[in-house]
């Protein structure tokens, strides 16, 4: 993925149904935020289909630095 527009694309190709938990919007607004912000870690707490996670995923990916941690209580 070269650019952000790629990007959201990718989002919504391999987005899991989260149902209410995380539509397109805000899947690409959580990656947009990890684009923008390039953290070094992200966390997850409450992982479920990993609606939210994937997005952030895709993100540290195109960012090409970043590690995940999902915790599922």
């Amino acid at each position: 993925m070269n650019n952000i527009g790629e990007l959201m694309l990718e989002v919504a190709r391999v987005l899991p149904d989260g149902g209410n938990w995380c539509d397109l919007v805000k899947g690409q607004t959580l990656a947009a935020i990890v684009v923008g912000l390039r953290p070094a870690v992200v966390v997850e707490i409450g992982v479920f289909l990993g609606g939210s996670l994937v997005p952030m995923l895709l993100a540290l990916k195109h960012n090409g630095c970043g590690r995940a941690v999902a915790i599922d209580p």
